[in-house]
């Protein structure tokens, strides 16, 4: 009985660009296509650069520069960015791996959830719609204010909130809080650490370096603040610092209305629209007086004054 000789020396496919070997000529065409985008339109991303050759790809990568994580776990309200990831996520719970965990149900309509202030937020759904406060980029609906407008930063791009050490920049206390601890006692030994000459303080950027090094000449910071006491080097910087106190907003979206105090933060928030993260907004009119407001966020303040004034 013969058994039937099986070639050893299947065709192999080669790319020309890094030499990558592949059994057959479809695998290659479709390596060449999606890693060196071989005959493909290019699209790019406006925040990092990176090149794209779907634009599915590129409207999927952007969910990392806007911070949104629109695919939610059922069982423990867990967020992410990637579907794939939340479908590998969910396996935990399926596989009962967490099942110790403490599940929490709704008495109205059977909801599990993970925690029972998961389950506190839930419940006001059923109590009188109370999410009141829609966000105009998205139309995601909150109950309190205060987490509106913390979500806008999401779409903004603000980040308030800076880490001493590194000078990294984050949307959330909560984020560099948690942030902070990579740090440990100090920088990293991985970061290249810029010392000043002067104090012997450590930056891991030049331009921290920079602006630190600005202060040691002749005591450079002339201008103070009336208000907070607060010293600087430059007039530009005092100015630019009053706003905060003032709270003036003099730079305007021209599409959805919202305001911001630096023109660096509305030139990041305006690539939103550019790029079609978010519709035009239209004009909301208030029933009371006619008046008319590009958000409604907007409105719904103005409603307030209408409300008090009928109240006293």
């Amino acid at each position: 009985m013969h058994q039937t000789a099986i070639s050893s020396s299947a065709e192999i496919s080669k790319c020309s660009e890094c030499g990558k070997e592949f059994n057959n000529s479809l695998s290659l065409r479709r390596h060449k296509k999606y890693v060196h985008f071989e005959n493909a339109k290019l699209r790019k991303c406006d925040f990092c650069g990176k090149m794209f050759s779907r634009p599915g790809l590129l409207k999927h990568h952007y969910l990392i520069h806007t911070g949104e994580k629109p695919y939610e776990c059922e069982f423990c309200q867990k967020r992410f960015n990637h579907k794939s990831t939340l479908v590998k996520h969910v396996k935990i719970h399926e596989t009962g791996i967490i099942s110790s965990v403490e599940i929490h149900k709704c008495s109205e309509c059977g909801k599990e959830y993970r925690s029972s202030s998961a389950l506190g937020k839930h419940k006001k759904s059923h109590f009188g719609n109370d999410k009141v406060h829609k966000c105009d980029l998205c139309g995601k609906m909150f109950s309190q204010s205060s987490d509106l407008k913390q979500h806008y930063m999401i779409h903004s791009g603000e980040k308030p909130f800076q880490c001493e050490i590194c000078e990294k920049w984050f949307n959330r206390k909560s984020a560099l809080v948690k942030h902070r601890k990579i740090h440990g006692n100090g920088i990293p030994s991985s970061v290249q650490v810029r010392k000043c000459s002067e104090c012997g303080k450590e930056f891991k950027s030049h331009v921290g370096l920079w602006k630190h090094e600005k202060t040691h000449i002749g005591n450079a910071k002339d201008y103070k603040c009336d208000v907070c006491n607060k010293t600087f080097a430059e007039s530009s910087g005092l100015k630019q610092h009053y706003l905060i106190h003032t709270g003036e907003k003099p730079f305007q979206c021209e599409t959805c209305g919202k305001r911001f105090n630096k023109k660096s933060s509305l030139v990041v928030h305006t690539k939103i629209h550019v790029k079609g993260l978010s519709s035009p907004v239209g004009v909301r009119k208030c029933s009371e007086c006619g008046e008319e407001f590009k958000t409604s966020y907007g409105l719904w303040k103005h409603k307030r004054t209408h409300m008090k004034f009928q109240s006293s």
